[in-house]
């Protein structure tokens, strides 16, 4: 088990570890980091459960082969209960905004809210070459 120096960096890790698993498309990663009834809001769309948050990804995020988040700096809030962070995305030959918010609960991811997401998808190439 990792020895964290803070509960904020126990917190971090979480949300390096997402980005990393989302980065990476790596479903197995990604899949221990939700909880069993995790909410995924996007945009119109509302998913309740891991298996449909998962699914989510597998069918819009991960068949871009260029997908790259880029993170900025973590608002982290309500005692690392919730994280906010903006991010700029490459999605099929397009950079856009995006900002997610994380609801954390027992060190995994409970709720995210994307805010952006829909618009990169509406502009993204799927045909576009990895960058």
């Amino acid at each position: 088990m990792t020895d964290f120096s803070s509960p904020l960096d126990a917190v971090e890790a979480v949300i390096a570890d997402y980005f990393t698993a989302v980065t990476a498309q790596d479903v197995s990663l990604l899949e221990n980091l939700f909880t069993p009834d995790a909410v995924l809001e996007s945009g119109a769309t509302y998913l309740e459960g891991r298996d449909e948050v998962l699914n989510y990804y597998i069918s819009n995020t991960f068949t871009f082969p260029d997908f790259q988040p880029t993170p900025g700096p973590l608002t982290i809030e309500d005692d690392g209960r919730r994280v906010s962070v903006d991010i700029e995305v490459r999605l099929g030959g397009h950079t856009s905004r995006v900002h997610d918010v994380f609801e954390l609960v027992d060190g995994r991811i409970r709720r995210i809210t994307i805010t952006g997401f829909d618009d990169a998808l509406r502009t993204a190439d799927r045909s576009a070459p990895e960058s």
